[in-house]
C-alpha cells in the first residue's frame, strides 16, 4: 500500500504532471450470495478510495469508484493460463454461460452451477483452492496527463529551430491489491504496477476492516436477519392451534418461543378440552456447510422449559391442573428443507416434569372434586413435527431458484 501512495505522491507531486482521475474497481470471487459479492467489492472499493484520499492530496472528484463485482473475466485469464485438463471447458462456460438462465420466470441454471458442477466439483475445489483468493482484491486505473520536457532533433530541410518543446503523455497503470508488490520500470517511468496489500497492511493505515470481510463473515451478518414461523401439527391434529417464533443469534444459535391455546367444550355431553401454556427453547444448530440453502436445516439439539395448564373432560372422569405444570429438559431433532420457504421439524425433548392435578366427575349440572395428586415424570414431555416457514424465504445458493 506504501508503494501506491508513493507512487501517486510522485505523480502529484511533480510539476510536469497533471493526475486527471483515479478509479477504484473491487472485485470478488463468486462463491457466495450475487448480493454480497456485489456489496463486499464495492465496500473494498470505497475502503481504498478513502485510504487514498487521506494519504494523498487529490481532490474529491478526482478518486472514482468504478463497476465492482465478481472477476468473472480474471478467473477465465487464471484457467486459461493453467494447466488443467477441464480448462477450456471452464473457459468456454464463463465466456457463454449467462450468470442466470430462466425458465417461465424462474432461475433453472446458470454459470456459477456449471462451473460447480463442471468434472464433479473437482474443477470448483480447484478454483476455490487456487484462483478465488487471487480474485479477492481491489483494481485500480490510475490515468494522468504528464509533460515532458525535451529537445526534439533539428532537421535542416524543415528549418524547425532548436527550442523546448512540450509533449502530453497519457499513462494508464493498473494495481491489484493482495500480498505483495511488482514493479515493472519502462523507460524510467512505471507503465505497470501490481500493489499487493494483506490485511495488516490495512489494519496499520487505518482503513477499516471492512475491507477485510469475507463471504463467511457476510453470511453470518444475513443469517442474524432470519425470521422463522411455525406451528405444531401434533397439536393441530387434536385440534389445539398453536404457533411458534425462532429467531437466530448467530450463525449456530437459535432461540424460539411457541405458545397453545385452546379452550372447547360441549356441556351438554360433558366434554372439555382446555389447555393453554407455552415453551421456550435454545438450540444449537448442525446445518450442512457445503450448501448454504440448508442454514437452520438438519440436526439440531437443545435445551427448553415448559409451562401449561389445563382441563380435560370427555364424558366421564375429568382432569384439571392445579395451577401450572412445569417441565425442563433437552432435545434433538432434525430438520428437513422443503422448497425455499418451509422446512419439517422433528422433535423429541426428554426431561423432567412436574405439577399436581384434580380429579373431578360431573354430576348432574355440578362437578364434584374427586381428589388431588402430585406427578412427577422424567421421560418424554416435548413432541414436534412443525411446519416452519422461513419469513422471506431461505438464502439460496447463486445456482438454484430465487
Amino acid at each position: 500500500m506504501d508503494s501506491l501512495v508513493t507512487l501517486l505522491n510522485g505523480a502529484v507531486g511533480d510539476s510536469l504532471s497533471i493526475v486527471r482521475s483515479v478509479t477504484v474497481k473491487g472485485c470478488a470471487s463468486p462463491e457466495g450470495y450475487t448480493s454480497w459479492n456485489h456489496t463486499l467489492s464495492e465496500k473494498r472499493a470505497r475502503n481504498v478510495r478513502a485510504y487514498i484520499l487521506e494519504k494523498v492530496s487529490l481532490a474529491d472528484s478526482v478518486v472514482h469508484v468504478g463497476p465492482s463485482d465478481v472477476g468473472w473475466e480474471l478467473l477465465s485469464e487464471m484457467i486459461a493460463a493453467s494447466d488443467q485438463p477441464w480448462r477450456d471447458e471452464a473457459v468456454e462456460i464463463i465466456a457463454n454461460t449467462p450468470i442466470w438462465i430462466f425458465e417461465e420466470g424462474r432461475i433453472v441454471d446458470g454459470r456459477k452451477n456449471r462451473l460447480c458442477m463442471l468434472r464433479g466439483g473437482r474443477a470448483w475445489r480447484y478454483m476455490s483452492e487456487h484462483f478465488f483468493p487471487v480474485l479477492r482484491n481491489t483494481r485500480f486505473q490510475i490515468i494522468y496527463e504528464k509533460e515532458l520536457l525535451h529537445k526534439p532533433l533539428v532537421e535542416a530541410k524543415e528549418g524547425v529551430a532548436d527550442g523546448n518543446v512540450f509533449k502530453a503523455e497519457k499513462l494508464e497503470t493498473d494495481l491489484v491489491t493482495t500480498d505483495t508488490l511488482m514493479l515493472e520500470p519502462e523507460n524510467g517511468a512505471v507503465h505497470d504496477a501490481l500493489a499487493r496489500i494483506s490485511g495488516e497492511a490495512f489494519a496499520d493505515s487505518g482503513v477499516e476492516t471492512e475491507l477485510q470481510e469475507t463471504g463467511k463473515e457476510q453470511v453470518r451478518k444475513e443469517r442474524r436477519r432470519g425470521l422463522l414461523l411455525k406451528t405444531n401439527l401434533l397439536y393441530d391434529a387434536v385440534t389445539v392451534p398453536n404457533v411458534g417464533l425462532e429467531v437466530p443469534l448467530g450463525t449456530v444459535w437459535s432461540v424460539g418461543a411457541n405458545w397453545m391455546y385452546a379452550w372447547w367444550s360441549n356441556g351438554a355431553k360433558h366434554r372439555y378440552l382446555r389447555t393453554y401454556g407455552g415453551d421456550v427453547e435454545l438450540r444449537r444448530w448442525f446445518s450442512p456447510k457445503h450448501r448454504s440453502r440448508t442454514w437452520m436445516c438438519g440436526h439440531h439439539v437443545g435445551v427448553y422449559g415448559q409451562m401449561l395448564t389445563y382441563d380435560v373432560e370427555w364424558g366421564g372422569m375429568g382432569y384439571q391442573g392445579d395451577h401450572w405444570t412445569w417441565a425442563a429438559g433437552l432435545s434433538y431433532g432434525y430438520s428437513l428443507p422443503v422448497g425455499k420457504h418451509f422446512n419439517i421439524d422433528f422433535t423429541l425433548g426428554v426431561g423432567y416434569l412436574q405439577g399436581d392435578y384434580m380429579k373431578y366427575n360431573p354430576q348432574d349440572d355440578c362437578y364434584v372434586w374427586d381428589s388431588t395428586h402430585g406427578r412427577k415424570w422424567f421421560g418424554p414431555t416435548k413432541a414436534e413435527i412443525s411446519l416452519v416457514w422461513f419469513i422471506g424465504g431461505r438464502y439460496e445458493r447463486k445456482g438454484g431458484a430465487r
